[in-house]
């Protein structure tokens, strides 16, 4: 999550339309509600240990970019 807070500071700093990251803010807040919907069905069909191991797999690729920008 700091992450995130961390990039809507950045891009506050840059001088971006409060808009794009109220968008930023909105993906975030939809994708962790469609997370929590899904989450119920990965825990029976993947192992929880797994699971784990591939979220935050996922999480360290997502914020890759980040240290481009």
């Amino acid at each position: 999550m700091a992450s995130i807070t961390g990039a809507q500071i950045m891009l506050a700093a840059r001088g971006t339309s409060a808009v794009m990251i109220g968008l930023l803010g909105t993906a975030m807040g939809v994708s962790t509600l469609v997370g929590s919907l899904l989450a119920n069905k990965l825990v029976d069909i993947i192992p929880t240990g797994m699971l784990i191991a591939d979220a935050l797999v996922l999480f360290v690729v997502s914020q890759v970019p980040l240290l481009f920008v």
